[in-house]
């Protein structure tokens, strides 16, 4: 089947306001105008982030909220200011030099604002978690601080960096080590860094960041929920099981970026496992992050005609919460409902999408009209991830609701 991918452009309006004045004229007259001016004072107020996983001093930020800027180097406690005017927080740019380290918009206004790498990355990437670690492994290689706790960025790091352009928190795993490799090496020629500095190992770094990231997750959680698919599958080895975690923050908002530790005493994680096969090593312990509704989710696979109960405990700043998922040697009904999806704004026909919920799997590829189809069983709807050929576009999770669920290609990008 031939796949076509059309996509209308972005119309983008400019709305001009536009104010004239003019007089009148006439025998024995003048003609004139009169301009009034209207001042508005917006009254900002400015607060402190730490930026932490390691104090982190030396790092550039700035952060600007219409004309105000607050910029500068975090401090000898890791902090740095950024602005609110009441409605609005600034967001924060770090940096060093001119590699971008990422950005974050802190989500509170009174005391102080705690922060580490997994605040500069996309949660909803697939790989947000590795793309942290990486930044932290940047950080500590760069640091000319001898204590571990403290990861210090000198002037003349910042300076041997100015004249790069790179946002080190958008690369992929191969593109980083490359190019955080060809930065040190330039630090150490420019001679910011001692001859021999290479890229800190990733085992290093991890479990100190990971500590670090629960001390933050735990003043910012509020809620903590975890779901499944399904009570009860088949042992078959192959039926996926969807697991879900929600987070949310103590004021009731979606807990974005929070790292969640989830483990499984049977079955394995993993959309490829395969535990009818002898060369299948079981996966029961994940580190997932949540997305911008506060949602991470994975999929379990029951053992190989063998029946028990699996336990599924997830973790977050302290939280723990446990559901159980029945494996049976006996078929199990298909309790799945189908769902109709409909792309609009865009002609999104032939694209490839798939959905599959407890050893149920819907695919095909979107029609005339851009339709697709998913699943959802009870509270639980499954993602929808659409591809072409092997190029995945992105992942959905619709909301539980009747009639079609409507779409647009920003949906894939979140």
């Amino acid at each position: 089947m031939k796949t076509v991918l059309r996509m209308l452009g972005i119309g983008v309006i400019a709305l001009l306001l536009t104010a004239c004045g003019g007089g009148g004229s006439g025998a024995g007259s003048k003609s004139g105008s009169t301009t009034s001016t209207v001042t508005t004072t917006t009254t900002t107020t400015t607060y402190y982030g730490i930026f932490q996983g390691s104090t982190v001093v030396g790092v550039h930020y700035k952060a600007v909220l219409g004309n105000q800027v607050k910029e500068g180097e975090t401090d000898s406690q890791g902090r740095f200011e950024y602005i609110s005017n009441g409605t609005t927080i600034s967001p924060v740019i770090f940096s060093v030099g001119g590699v971008t380290l990422g950005t974050l918009t802190p989500k509170v206004t009174t005391g102080s604002y705690s922060m580490n790498v997994f605040d500069l990355v996309n949660a909803a990437d697939v790989d947000a978690q590795a793309k942290a670690i990486n930044l932290q492994r940047f950080l500590s290689s760069i640091s000319s601080s001898s204590n571990s706790e403290v990861i210090s960025v000198s002037s003349a790091t910042r300076t041997a960096l100015a004249a790069e352009s790179v946002k080190l928190n958008e690369l992929a795993a191969n593109d980083f080590s490359t190019k955080a490799t060809a930065l040190i090496n330039t630090l150490v020629m420019s001679n910011a860094l001692p001859a021999g500095t290479s890229l800190v190992a990733e085992s290093t770094v991890t479990a100190h960041m990971q500590d670090s990231k629960t001390q933050i997750d735990a003043a910012r959680v509020g809620t903590l929920e975890l779901t499944t698919g399904a009570d009860s599958v088949q042992a078959d080895g192959k039926t996926r099981v969807l697991v879900q975690v929600k987070a949310t923050t103590s004021d009731n908002n979606p807990l974005v970026g929070g790292l969640v530790h989830v483990e499984t005493t049977l079955g394995s994680f993993g959309s490829e496992a395969d535990l009818c096969s002898s060369s299948t090593t079981p996966t029961r312990k994940m580190d997932l992050m949540t997305d911008a509704n506060g949602k991470a989710f994975l999929l379990l696979t029951p053992g190989c005609a063998s029946a028990g109960t699996a336990t599924i405990t997830a973790t977050l700043g302290g939280r723990i919460v446990t559901s159980q998922v029945k494996f049976t040697t006996t078929t199990v009904q298909d309790n799945t409902t189908r769902h109709t999806g409909v792309f609009q704004g865009y002609s999104l026909v032939g694209v490839h999408y798939k959905s599959q919920l407890n050893g149920v799997i819907l695919e095909g590829e979107t029609n005339s009209e851009g339709k697709f189809q998913y699943l959802s069983e009870g509270t639980i709807v499954a993602p929808v991830t659409f591809s072409i050929g092997g190029v995945v576009l992105g992942t959905i999770i619709p909301p539980l609701a009747s009639g079609y669920y409507y779409v647009t290609v920003h949906d894939l990008v979140n």
